[in-house]
């Protein structure tokens, strides 16, 4: 089942018998196309809907697409794990956030340093 929105307002919904959302976006966005008389100026979907496909349809059709690609959380979790491995053995320079607060340094007003 594929719905598409705006606004919280169902705009056009298309179902399909066990195919991937992959290869749901251009059908479902050429239904949307009939009932609606146009396509969105705009796509905002998750990264089932990545492929190479959708992006060179919705790049012909002149849609802005929000769309992440299928392997973006994967690459993402390589990369978190590669940096987090060189920090612990000292060959990166970014600086380590911890959980704990840094102590605060203290200023003193330069009346109050002359008075002490």
């Amino acid at each position: 089942m594929q719905i598409g929105t705006e606004n919280q307002f169902i705009l056009a919904y298309s179902a399909y018998q066990k195919p991937t959302d992959t290869r749901c976006l251009e059908p479902h966005l050429e239904i949307a196309r009939r009932i609606l008389g146009k396509l969105p100026q705009t796509i905002i979907a998750d990264a089932s809907y990545g492929s190479e496909e959708n992006y060179a349809y919705l790049e012909k059709e002149e849609i802005t697409a929000v769309v992440k690609y299928g392997s973006y959380h994967k690459e993402k979790a390589k990369l978190g794990k590669k940096m987090l491995v060189k920090s612990r053995i000292g060959r990166t320079t970014q600086p380590r956030i911890t959980g704990r607060a840094q102590p605060r340094k203290r200023c003193i007003s330069t009346e109050k340093a002359r008075k002490h």
